[in-house]
């Protein structure tokens, strides 16, 4: 079956779609052929009193609100291989206490696995999955760490049996906890198919 780079656009943006419907704001379809989703996790930051200038605060209705803000932030980006043609998830990450970029893969794959609960990743995983930091192909001067796409189309395969209409669902729901990427794709799922029903 060729999942061909026409096929991921239309079901990329197709998912965006249905997450924006479902209040999902954070899902965004970026024109250069990738989607994007941000999100914060990890434990919640103590700022020091002595420190305002590193508080975040928002203004409502005439009062001053402190904004709570989580430890890392978390950019994914889903976009099509054109080597192998299949999808390809890359996650960068950034360290708000820390305030910079984490660069070095061994502590990347350790945090990735404390905030997902999967244990780390080795050659026995069932998704042939390893993790590189990668320039992005669409982004110049941009690296993230990109899950290799080398076992996807094998991995899949079974899943999706002879339909390609849930290649890019099947895609986020195996590969998206790897990386932090949460979300209750069954649900999407399901309302996809009941708008194709309608």
């Amino acid at each position: 079956m060729n999942f061909n780079k026409k096929e991921f656009n239309f079901q990329a943006k197709k998912i965006v779609n249905c997450l924006n419907k479902l209040g999902k704001y954070q899902w965004k379809w970026d024109t250069r052929g990738f989607i994007i989703h941000d999100c914060e996790l990890g434990e919640l930051l103590q700022f020091n009193n002595n420190h305002l200038n590193e508080e975040i605060y928002e203004e409502k209705d005439d009062t001053i609100c402190q904004v709570q803000q989580k430890r890392y932030y978390f950019i994914h980006h889903i976009l099509y291989n054109t080597s192998y043609q299949v999808p390809q998830f890359g996650v960068s990450l950034f360290d708000n206490k820390e305030n910079k970029y984490i660069t070095q893969l061994e502590q990347a794959t350790t945090l990735l696995s404390q905030l997902s609960g999967i244990e780390k990743y080795n050659s026995n995983d069932p998704l042939n999955l390893f993790i590189t930091m990668n320039e992005h192909p669409l982004i110049e001067d941009y690296y993230m760490f990109f899950i290799h796409p080398c076992g996807t189309s094998s991995s899949l395969l079974p899943i999706i049996e002879s339909s390609l209409s849930d290649y890019l669902i099947c895609y986020l729901s195996s590969y998206g906890p790897y990386l932090c990427c949460f979300e209750n794709w069954l649900s999407v799922q399901h309302k996809l198919i009941t708008e194709n029903q309608n």
